[in-house]
């Protein structure tokens, strides 16, 4: 492998970066693909970090790094946005069911006969 593999992969992670941040994240399908997405960024991280001292030389490649660095940050401020929407919801939903259980419970008891042995 060569060092333009490594630009290329450099240059692929940067595509990559910016479609997750295009995600929508309350889909389903969204999510399936931002696990595939992450793990196509795992791999060719693989791939670049042997090159990132011999390439780091380039002006082109400390742009696309810093870019990528970017992208990056603001994906993690999109992630803890939903996470926190997802949190929120979650207690909303804890909530209701500790009020339904606490309030709404229903007492059931079988027709029967009390026999007193005292009397």
């Amino acid at each position: 492998m060569n060092a333009d593999v490594a630009l290329n992969g450099l240059r692929r992670m940067k595509e990559i970066s910016q479609a997750l941040i295009a995600l929508d994240y309350e889909d389903e399908q969204s999510l399936e693909e931002l696990s595939i997405l992450q793990n196509k960024q795992v791999e060719l991280r693989e791939i670049i970090t042997p090159w990132l001292p011999a390439l780091e030389q380039s002006e082109e490649v400390s742009q696309l790094i810093q870019e990528c660095i970017e992208i990056e940050r603001l994906l993690q401020v999109k992630l803890l946005d939903y996470r926190n929407i997802a949190s929120e919801q979650l207690n909303k939903f804890q909530v209701g069911a500790r009020f339904k259980s606490a309030y709404g419970s229903h007492f059931s008891q079988t027709e029967g006969y009390f026999v007193d042995r005292r009397k």
